[in-house]
């Protein structure tokens, strides 16, 4: 599957492609930094209503993930992926990526 040119490090929003392609758009724009566990390098996904699971990633999208909240500033309990001025993308944003 072709990957955006964001997956590849040349868009401006590198933490949300990275998510991109590991889950749907509803659980990774609901993801926050709360939900990611470094240590076993899962993401709880909340998708469709109260579906919930968790979701390995490898440790290379883990460490994008944390290192765009803490770059973007979001808060533990907010959307973890941010435009760069801090504001939680959009369903519109990411569907674009």
């Amino acid at each position: 599957m072709p990957r955006s040119p964001a997956a590849k490090g040349g868009g401006h929003d590198c933490g949300a492609a990275a998510a991109y392609g590991d889950c749907r758009r509803g659980g990774a724009l609901a993801l926050r930094p709360r939900d990611l566990d470094t240590d076993q390098c899962l993401i709880l996904l909340r998708e469709n209503g109260e579906t919930v699971r968790w979701q390995p990633v490898s440790p290379i999208l883990m460490a994008r993930l944390v290192e765009h909240g803490r770059e973007r500033h979001a808060p533990p309990d907010g959307q973890l992926l941010r435009y760069a001025d801090g504001r939680p993308i959009t369903f519109r944003r990411y569907d674009h990526l």
